[in-house]
């Protein structure tokens, strides 16, 4: 199977799954105004990408988090604190210059006012291990690699770039203040070359018990295909600083 099918389908499913939380979050703030965390908070994200044969490469940031009352909504400023990337000796590079990227760019974050992302500064996470596996595509083909040692880092990359299209590189809409639900959804795929897949979405969300806002979120996806299964999962918590 070709990346892009991998990618269109997994967008095609999460657009269909999450119009369903949008639709909720919109009801929800219908019925009063956002409460906001009155002190800076601490919002942290882990992101699990599976390679293959039971490896993962795993990176986690925090970044400190005000919120701030605007017209029409709420904008939300920020730093990163820190950064730290899990990766296999195969790919030091790529966890080396991840681990060097600052992602505070991305802050302000602008809310409408029932707490959905509506405006993202240009350094968003979605290129999380995606700008990394550039920068280290560089480095692989201006080093004096064996031709096999050189050959098996590409494909190493290749793996991680076959999973930077799904639903995990962006911003889950309602991050900030989420609607609490839990869900499982498989979907069988039929493939253009003929081979079947299958991919399983699983999504838990909770929110603060007296302000509503982010207490945890969890996104999973499961690809199998030809007897093999990859995992890509990310977590985010929110607690006070």
């Amino acid at each position: 199977m070709g990346t892009w099918s991998r990618r269109s389908v997994l967008g095609s499913i999460s657009i269909v799954t999450l119009a369903g939380l949008a639709g909720a979050g919109w009801a929800k703030a219908a019925n009063g105004q956002l409460s906001l965390p009155g002190a800076p908070m601490i919002l942290k994200r882990t992101l699990r990408r599976g390679l293959r044969d039971g490896v993962d490469i795993v990176v986690q940031r925090e970044w400190t988090v005000s919120f701030l009352e605007q017209a029409g909504g709420v904008l939300v400023t920020g730093r990163q604190l820190s950064a730290t990337v899990d990766a296999p000796p195969e790919i030091a590079a790529i966890a080396e210059v991840e681990r060097a990227r600052d992602t505070s760019g991305m802050f302000p974050i602008g809310l409408t006012g029932n707490g959905r992302i509506a405006g993202i500064g240009p350094a968003e996470p979605q290129s999380d291990v995606a700008q990394a596996v550039r920068a280290a595509e560089k480095l692989i083909a201006g080093a004096t690699h064996a031709g096999a040692e050189r050959e098996q880092a590409l494909r190493q990359l290749g793996q991680i770039q076959s999973v930077g299209g799904s639903m995990l590189d962006r911003l889950p809409p309602d991050l900030f203040f989420p609607v609490p639900a839990d869900f499982r959804e498989v979907q069988p795929v039929a493939l253009p070359d003929g081979s079947q897949g299958e991919f399983e979405l699983l999504y838990r969300a909770s929110a603060d018990s007296t302000g509503g806002w982010l207490e945890a979120l969890d996104r999973t996806v499961i690809t199998r295909l030809a007897g093999s299964e990859r995992h890509s999962a990310e977590s985010w918590t929110m607690r006070q600083a």
